[in-house]
């Protein structure tokens, strides 16, 4: 991969579209007030981990991931399994925007011209798309 494909992946990641378009539906529909918790949770949860990076930061201070902390702190077999977790997230996160960038897709050419050749492709009428 070139340094454009890891950008691209790093940012698509980071960016989630799919979660900025699924949360609202999800409150409204069945999560309700649960929804103010769960963010709250996962925010301490981010906030836990930002720290425990910046203490292993200024441990070590050549520039790192995940990888090298693992491999600084318990050796070579943790980092290979650390790389493995991050490998598996990256292509996760980077599916789940392509879908939602797929849905956009598909309802914008749904918006231009319903009766579309490409719609018959690319939307299989089976009521998974948003």
């Amino acid at each position: 991969l070139s340094l454009f494909d890891l950008v691209c992946i790093g940012v698509g990641a980071t960016v989630g579209s799919g979660v900025f378009v699924l949360i609202g539906l999800i409150a409204h529909t069945s999560a309700g007030p649960a929804v103010f918790l769960s963010w709250g949770i996962a925010g301490i949860a981010a906030l836990a981990s930002g720290l425990c990076y910046a203490e292993l930061g200024g441990r070590f201070p050549e520039a790192g991931s995940s990888y090298l902390y693992a491999k600084e702190t318990m050796g070579e077999l943790a980092s290979v399994i650390a790389a493995a977790c991050l490998t598996l997230e990256y292509t996760g996160s980077a599916s789940a925007v392509a879908r939602s960038w797929g849905d956009k897709v598909v309802e914008y050419i749904r918006s231009r011209n319903s009766e579309s050749f490409l719609i018959s492709i690319l939307d299989p009428g089976l009521g998974i798309n948003p």
